[in-house]
C-alpha cells in the first residue's frame, strides 16, 4: 500500500503540476502572442529596411557613375577652354603685330596715301610733262 499511495500521491501531485503549467501558458499567452507579433513587425521592418538600403545603394552607385561621366566631360570641357584661350593668346599677339606692321606701312607710305601740297603739284608736273610728250 505504501507504494500505491506514493504513486496516487505523485499523480496527484503531477496533476497539480499540470494545471499550474497550463495556468501559467494561459496567463503569458497574451503576452506571447504580443511578443510573436512585435517579432513578426521587426521582422518586416528589417526586411523594408534591407530593401531601402539596396535602393540607396543602386541609386548611390549610379549617381556616382553620372558624377563620374560629368566630371571627365568637365575635364574635357576645360581641355578644350585651354586650347581655345591658347589660340586667342595666339590671336591677340598675331593681331597686335599686324597692327604694329601696319602703323609702320603707314607711317612709311603716307606720305604716297595721304600727299601733301608739294608732291600732289609734283605729280600734277609730272602727269602734264608725260601729256605734253603724248601729244
Amino acid at each position: 500500500m505504501g507504494d500505491d499511495a506514493l504513486k496516487r500521491a505523485f499523480r496527484a501531485l503531477c496533476l497539480d503540476y499540470e494545471e499550474l503549467l497550463d495556468e501559467a501558458a494561459q496567463a503569458t499567452q497574451p503576452v506571447d502572442e504580443r511578443i510573436g507579433l512585435a517579432l513578426f513587425k521587426i521582422d518586416e521592418a528589417c526586411a523594408a529596411a534591407d530593401a531601402l538600403r539596396q535602393d540607396a545603394q543602386q541609386a548611390q552607385e549610379q549617381l556616382l557613375d553620372e558624377l563620374l561621366a560629368n566630371c571627365n566631360e568637365l575635364e574635357d570641357i576645360f581641355l578644350r577652354v585651354n586650347l581655345i584661350e591658347r589660340f586667342v593668346g595666339r590671336m591677340l599677339q598675331t593681331t597686335r603685330d599686324l597692327e604694329k606692321r601696319s602703323e609702320g606701312v603707314g607711317r612709311a607710305a603716307g606720305p604716297v596715301f595721304n600727299p601733301s601740297s608739294s608732291v600732289t603739284s609734283l605729280f600734277r608736273s609730272f602727269s602734264i610733262k608725260v601729256c605734253a610728250t603724248c601729244r
